[in-house]
């Protein structure tokens, strides 16, 4: 979901006595975690002020546009200590 989601789901696994990341790994996916977490969240980085900028400049470019245009923009994986590899079975 995002990484304030992914912040309630560790303190519901925390207060559950679950352990992040040897019982359950978490991740998140914007990279706008503001507070630090215990463990540091791994999330995916996403460049949300540059999608912002290039929102508001097709607007100004077109205000009613007829098509839908399609943008990619880079991530980046940023590995947190809230994740382990699976255990094997």
């Amino acid at each position: 979901q995002n990484d304030e989601v992914a912040r309630g789901a560790m303190e519901a696994l925390q207060a559950a006595n679950f352990l992040v990341p040897q019982d359950v790994s978490v991740a998140g996916f914007d990279g706008i975690a503001n507070e630090p977490l215990h463990p540091r969240l791994t999330t995916v980085e996403v460049p949300l002020r540059d999608i912002g900028k290039a929102a508001v400049e097709l607007l100004l470019k077109n205000p009613t546009p007829n098509k839908i245009e399609h943008l990619m923009f880079p991530v980046r994986l940023s590995l947190g200590a809230s994740t382990a590899p699976p255990k094997s079975i």
